[in-house]
Formats: structure tokens, sequence, C-alpha cells
């Protein structure tokens, strides 16, 4: 049997700690709601809701050569390996959790083999845009707001899952391009939908959404590293796009 690589021993170790005394199916561990922000609408604006989420990075450096390194050598290790640039300090993540409680158990884990893990926290503030939208307009809106959330939370536990071999690196493959289908259509929707005189706003929704499927099919087509370490890597891209 292949040996483990440190980060899937961490998923599984950490779902051992929150399973002891309960029966709680697989599906309620992994469906932990990680959203990159809601969002709301009302006649004139659009609010797109911000939240705190925590990361677990395995180092930080002033040196971007040295973090390039460490990237890899996490990324070796089953982990995201995702270089965050934040007040002049280039951190290397390992995972993302929306609950802090949820971070600090996997740092714990983590700690003995990275003594210089920790937890960053992210603040990805609310965003408020005024807006005179039909509904079919807002209908558009309204998905493809949803699919940061949603890829996110797909990814997330499609890792998991993958850790602690729920699934095979086959079945992974086939739901990452499925993930990656939702994520054209879309993406097309609102092309189609919002195709010209595009407000500031929808621009920068265009933009995003153009990220995440770049995201996607980089994931779909990346052959470096484990799997499960490009999925993890792909999910941190989807928190900081």
């Amino acid at each position: 049997m292949k040996k483990r690589n440190i980060f899937s021993k961490l998923f599984i170790i950490f779902v051992l700690f929150v399973s002891t005394g309960a029966v709680i199916s697989m599906a309620d561990i992994f469906s932990s709601l990680i959203a990159v922000g809601g969002f709301s609408f009302t006649n004139n604006e659009t609010s797109y809701w911000g939240v705190s989420m925590y990361a677990v990075y395995t180092s930080s450096h002033t040196n971007k050569v040295q973090a390039t390194e460490s990237s890899e050598s996490c990324k070796s290790l089953g982990g995201a390996g995702y270089v965050h640039l934040q007040n002049n300090t280039y951190y290397i993540i390992a995972s993302i959790y929306e609950n802090l409680e949820d971070a600090k158990k996997v740092k714990l884990n983590l700690i003995e083999t990275k003594p210089s893990c920790d937890i960053l926290e992210l603040q990805i503030k609310k965003t408020t845009f005024s807006n005179n939208l039909k509904p079919e307009e807002k209908e558009v809106l309204n998905q493809s707001l949803g699919l940061f959330k949603n890829t996110y939370k797909k990814l997330y536990d499609l890792s998991v899952s993958l850790d602690t071999s729920i699934i095979t690196e086959v079945n992974a493959q086939l739901s990452i391009n499925e993930i990656g289908g939702e994520v054209s259509k879309v993406q097309n929707n609102f092309n189609t939908m919002f195709n010209d005189n595009l407000s500031s706003y929808l621009i920068l929704i265009k933009t995003k959404l153009n990220s995440l499927n770049t995201t996607l099919n980089n994931l779909i087509n990346q052959k470096s590293y484990s799997l499960t370490s490009n999925i993890k890597y792909a999910y941190s891209s989807v928190v900081f796009s």
C-alpha cells in the first residue's frame, strides 16, 4: 500500500477527531458551508457579503525565491502550496477553512512536522454595487455569484474524499470534469446575458468568472504534483480570485 502524504494523513486525523463519539455521515462531515461570500439584492443594489476564512500556512517568507521553493515542497507533500502575498510577506497556504476551530485542529496535527505553520485570517470584504437589472438578469447574476461558493465547496469535499480514499483518482477526475462543465455553462450564460455596455461591477464579475474558468481548466490539465495537491491549489485560487 502506498505511503500517504502528510496532508492526506492530516485530513484523516481531522475526520477521525470530529467523528469520535458520534455517528456522522461523511456528507455531513465534508459539507461545511465554506463560502467566498453570500449575496443579496434590493431594488437599487447588489451586495456581495464578506466573510472571514482561515488559511493554514506552512511557512512565510519575504523572499520570493524562497517562497517558490517552499511552495514546491508543500505541493510535493500534498498541500496546496498556494503562494499568497500580503503585506510584503509570501505565505505558503496548505489549505483554507471557514471555521477557525477546524483550522486550529489542522495546525495542531501539522505543527510536529512543520513547526513554522500557523493560521492566517483572510478578510473577504463586503462589496456593494448599484444595479438596475431585469428579473432574468438578476437570476443569471445570482447563478454567477453563487458559482464561487459552490465550486469551492465541491473542490474542498472532493479533496477530502480523495485523501480519505472514499473515491479513486479516476472518480475524482470525472468529478473535476463535471465541475469544469458547470463553471463553463454558468460563464456562458453570463456572457450571453451581459454582452455589451457592461457596468464596472459586471466587468468585475466577468473577470472573476474568467479567472474561475481558467482555474478549472488548469486543474483538468495539470499533471504536476499529486491530484489532491492540485485540487487544494484550485480551491485556494477560488478563494483568492
